[in-house]
């Protein structure tokens, strides 16, 4: 408990250097001891049918989100339905990464204490549907997401996670390819015509390889449509049996694909 106590001090002390929190501290979100940011109070209110069966105690609730809310889609804090991107929001705004760094649970505790109240987005999307509030912000408003330069972001920062995911499962970061995000784009738009691990006229996605000049031994594809979000994107694939071999695979260079269309397609292409 100790221990605890001093990890959410120390979390809340680096957050105060960089926005205002809130005077009811006991009500912010906490840094639990395995890293995630959680909100005892706020899931107490939220899932009366738990309190009654484990109490308020905030060690007894996390456990509950633990084993079985997580799975049943039950949210650990007010903030976690807005879909926070820690890359994104470390890219948006350095003043806080510079001081609260780039893990993604210390960035997300930041966002859930003071900076959603800031005005601060947790996303691109959130960012482009709505205008700034209180957060300064440099990017267009207007910015127009079907730009092959706006896809390409996304498509980067869903490598990104894939990287993240692969370093958590101990396996080596895997370089990009922008020979292969040609392709990669391509097979996302074609998602639109054909959700299908083929391509619409019915050939394996190895035939734009083979069109796009790229040798390899070996290929892997992963797709998916309806998603708004890369992070989503790479956890729908580290779900998936086949996707999953796929995304841990032992290749040497990768991209990823993105169309904004229909909810969000992504694809990612791994070679070796």
């Amino acid at each position: 408990m100790k221990m605890k106590a001093l990890m959410t001090g120390a979390a809340l002390a680096l957050a105060a250097a960089v926005c205002f929190v809130p005077a009811k501290a006991e009500a912010a979100p906490e840094i639990m001891p395995d890293g995630t940011v959680f909100d005892g109070e706020y899931y107490a209110a939220n899932n009366p049918d738990v309190v009654a069966a484990m109490g308020t105690s905030t060690a007894a609730l996390y456990a509950h989100y633990q084993v079985c809310g997580k799975t049943e889609g039950r949210l650990a804090t007010a903030a976690s339905g807005d879909g926070f991107d820690a890359v994104y929001y470390a890219a948006k705004y350095p003043q806080v990464a510079a001081v609260m760094g780039t893990d993604a649970n210390m960035l997300f505790f930041h966002y859930a204490v003071c900076g959603k109240t800031e005005g601060r987005f947790p996303n691109q999307a959130a960012e482009n549907g709505k205008p700034a509030t209180n957060a300064t912000t440099t990017t267009d408003a207007n910015v127009n997401v079907n730009s092959y330069d706006y896809k390409l972001s996304m498509a980067k920062k869903a490598a990104d996670y894939v990287n993240a995911k692969r370093a958590e499962e101990g396996k080596v970061a895997i370089p990009w390819s922008d020979a292969l995000a040609e392709a990669a784009m391509i097979r996302a738009a074609e998602l639109l015509e054909s959700n299908s691990e083929n391509r619409p006229n019915g050939q394996s996605f190895k035939s734009i390889l083979r069109e796009k000049g790229i040798s390899y031994d070996e290929a892997g594809q992963c797709i998916i449509v309806g998603l708004e979000n890369p992070d989503e994107a790479v956890r729908n694939w580290s779900r998936g049996d086949s996707k999953r071999d796929v995304l841990l695979g032992r290749y040497k260079k990768m991209a990823v694909g993105y169309d904004p269309n229909a909810g969000g397609c992504w694809v990612l292409l791994m070679v070796k």
